[in-house]
């Protein structure tokens, strides 16, 4: 049985909505209203920033003031540190801000003036994952394109078109090799291009080859029991050795049936769950800190990363507008695009979070029968290459990287090993 991936598999998703209009629209040659805006305007005379975001912007503007009357501190007597300022002011006012296109313009400034990662590690653990985990994730995928776009030099609507030609001479080359001619027809494009997209980072097993079904009742019986106890002591190890990762006994699903026909080792049900199968009991018999990585990929990993949008989703779905000469709200991704377009990216994202907690044998010399990271990294970053223009690629990886190193949440260790693949891998240094 295939024991790729701690998946969230395509098959599971419920049908894509239409993509929501972004408030400002997308238009060639469109540029980012925060990078021209680098100056503070003299006076007061941008009335569509309030005030007070001005002044976090730009900072206040100067008043007069008087001579300093403080009286200097007695003879060896040490003056009082000033307190800090307030590291959840700028958060309060980005989460207030109703339009999407200007908390980005907020978080463009704020990394253009080298100040959004402080912003984002000045907030305590609980803060990111309490109150403002929903800003915060969101300000990294604003991080995440803001690197990604500065990589390529460019912006979106120059990236997206790359991208739509790209997939436009991809996919008439694959039409000839499959003996259409020099001028392949729309129905011949559209073959060529269902077969492109296809995806086989996680491949399907053959229902005959299914260990489940050929179980008997009883046998089945046993194996439901055995997985109830292997939740119980995954759950209990995990809350005991690794607080910072709280798991309820509820958010475990034990499915063996659905997670051996999709041919994962585990997968996040979209719900908050991690769901699992014959692999992770298995390991979790062996040692349940074989199977803690797993479940941190998909209940955290997923989870957090999945909070805001896809860098990648966002600039494919440009795309195929482009090519397909269809406005972006009404472009409807197959379940192989949204795999390769948004799933891939948030897999390789959790890959990196489980990273440091992934052990490949114990103490006892036991061996940990799930997949590694770093062989499940090779697989996605090849994805990534085949899919993207060529030069398209290295400011992806890029924006990527530079937002694994802003989230306090991913260890220097892990960000290295993402860069190291992209090294290993592709030949790309980050």
């Amino acid at each position: 049985m295939s024991s790729q991936g701690r998946t969230r598999p395509p098959a599971p998703r419920a049908p894509q909505e239409p993509a929501a209009v972004e408030p400002t629209p997308r238009s060639p040659g469109r540029s980012n209203m925060a990078m021209q805006e680098r100056l503070r305007p003299s006076g007061d005379n941008n009335p569509w920033i309030p005030d007070i975001i001005e002044d976090w912007l730009w900072g206040p503007e100067e008043t007069p003031r008087g001579p300093d009357t403080t009286p200097a501190p007695a003879p060896g007597v040490t003056p009082p540190t000033p307190s800090p300022p307030d590291a959840t002011s700028w958060w309060d006012a980005y989460r207030a801000e109703s339009s999407k296109a200007r908390r980005q313009q907020l978080v463009f400034a704020e990394c253009d003036a080298g100040r959004m990662q402080g912003r984002i590690s000045a907030l305590t653990r609980d803060q990111r994952h309490g109150a403002y985990r929903d800003a915060v994730q969101e300000a990294l995928d604003f991080l995440q394109l803001h690197a990604t776009l500065r990589a390529s030099g460019t912006d979106e609507a120059a990236m997206a078109q790359r991208q739509a030609e790209y997939m436009t001479e991809e996919e008439r080359r694959l039409a000839q090799q499959q003996g259409a001619g020099p001028t392949p027809t729309p129905q011949q494009i559209e073959q060529a291009r269902a077969e492109r997209n296809q995806q086989d980072y996680v491949v399907e097993p053959e229902q005959s080859r299914l260990r489940w079904p050929r179980l008997s009742p009883a046998e089945q019986q046993r194996w439901n029991a055995r997985g109830a106890a292997a939740r119980r002591v995954l759950a209990a190890h995990i809350n005991r050795r690794y607080p910072q990762y709280p798991v309820t006994e509820s958010q475990i699903i034990i499915d063996f049936a659905e997670v051996e026909r999709l041919g994962a080792v585990a997968f996040n049900d979209g719900q908050n769950h991690c769901t699992i199968g014959f692999d992770v009991v298995e390991a979790v018999e062996l040692n349940p800190e074989f199977a803690v990585s797993t479940v941190v990929h998909e209940l955290f990993g997923h989870n957090e990363f999945d909070r805001g949008f896809s860098v990648s989703e966002r600039l494919f779905v440009e795309a195929v507008a482009r090519q397909r000469g269809v406005r972006v709200e009404d472009v409807q991704l197959t379940d192989d695009e949204w795999s390769r377009f948004n799933y891939f990216e948030s897999e390789i994202a959790s890959l990196v979070w489980e990273f440091d907690l992934y052990i490949a044998r114990d103490d006892q010399g036991h061996v940990n029968p799930l997949g590694s990271p770093q062989a499940l990294m090779v697989s996605l970053m090849r994805n990534l290459q085949s899919q993207w223009a060529p030069d398209l690629v290295r400011p992806l990886l890029s924006g990527l990287y530079t937002r694994f190193r802003a989230d306090p949440d991913v260890s220097d260790a892990a960000a290295r090993f993402f860069a190291d693949n992209a090294r290993q891998h592709l030949g790309i240094t980050l």
